[in-house]
């Protein structure tokens, strides 16, 4: 990492910056996903459309203030989070969205594979990060995949039905 704040956390700069590289990718997968959801509201069509609207609007809700808390534990550590759409895009690990998609169905199955591989992310983040015995970040990291996996149920239950 290039930047760094003073802080008098007590972790080693070499981990710090290890993790806040961590944050910023997870910061910049959340806030893509967010966009992507985001979309997603104000596109999808067919049976079952307003009703996904309101989903996919606490879904983005949700994920931006996930945002937040992983910039927040990036600046926490002395870590210089990478909060612009430019670097978000750069830096994140989700296909693009594709416009021409708007039934209901795919539109929700599209959502749920990006939750997926967010998800998937995450929980590979908390295991690294895990190996710096960090708890914080764990903690933070953690939390936010709990709430990726807990709306990726949602996504679930809806194509369930």
């Amino acid at each position: 990492m290039t930047n760094r704040f003073p802080t008098r956390v007590d972790i080693p700069a070499e981990v710090c910056d290890e993790l806040a590289t961590f944050l910023n990718q997870a910061y910049a997968t959340t806030v893509d996903l967010a966009s992507q959801v985001r979309q997603a509201r104000l596109t999808v069509r067919g049976p079952g459309s307003t009703e996904l609207q309101r989903l996919f609007a606490e879904m983005t809700d949700n994920l931006y203030a996930q945002a937040d808390a992983l910039a927040r534990r990036t600046a926490h550590i002395g870590g210089a989070p990478q909060l612009t759409v430019r670097a978000a895009a750069a830096a994140s690990t989700l296909p693009d969205w594709d416009h021409d998609q708007h039934a209901a169905a795919v539109v929700v199955e599209a959502v749920g594979d990006r939750f997926e591989l967010h998800a998937s992310a995450l929980r590979r983040l908390v295991e690294m990060s895990a190996q710096h015995d960090e708890p914080g970040t764990r903690h933070v990291l953690t939390v936010t995949a709990t709430e990726v996996e807990a709306d990726l149920w949602r996504l679930d239950s809806y194509l369930a039905d």
